[in-house]
């Protein structure tokens, strides 16, 4: 999970405020290890509370971050089986576990079957959610 975690290119910016932030990174920290236990989940829960986000607005957050990872994982235009496998873990922990079904990775460089492409779902941007493009080529935060 580390690895996608660590490409990321959620910023402060990007989230919106400085309580948004502290969500996201709290989040990122949490799903770690690939799944958010007790302390973990009681500590996102006051951090929810405290920005004041409702059920929607955090359901919003958890999506914009699993875009996000989806985004940080066709980064190198190869989605590997262990990607994929650290992508629907981060799903399965928010509570939508089949957030990543469109998605099959992409076979071993020297298997002979052809490269497995993505579903029909349509890719999603991280930050404005429109369909069609993804955050780092989002018509919203060019202008």
């Amino acid at each position: 999970m580390a690895s996608i975690l660590a490409r990321l290119p959620m910023s402060a910016a990007d989230a919106g405020d400085a309580d948004t932030e502290a969500y996201l990174s709290a989040l990122s920290t949490a799903l770690d290890d690939g799944r958010i236990v007790g302390d973990e989940a009681r500590a996102l829960a006051d951090l929810a509370g405290a920005a004041g986000l409702g059920a929607s607005q955090l359901a919003e957050l958890n999506q914009r971050f699993l875009e996000s990872l989806r985004e940080a994982a066709f980064e190198d235009g190869i989605l590997a089986a262990a990607e994929l496998k650290q992508l629907r873990t981060a799903a399965r922990a928010l509570a939508v576990p089949d957030y990543f079904d469109d998605l099959r990775s992409d076979p071993p460089p020297n298997s002979v079957e052809p490269t497995a492409k993505r579903a029909a779902r349509p890719r999603r941007c991280g930050y404005c959610r429109g369909a069609g493009h993804y955050r780092s080529t989002c018509p919203q935060l060019k202008a």
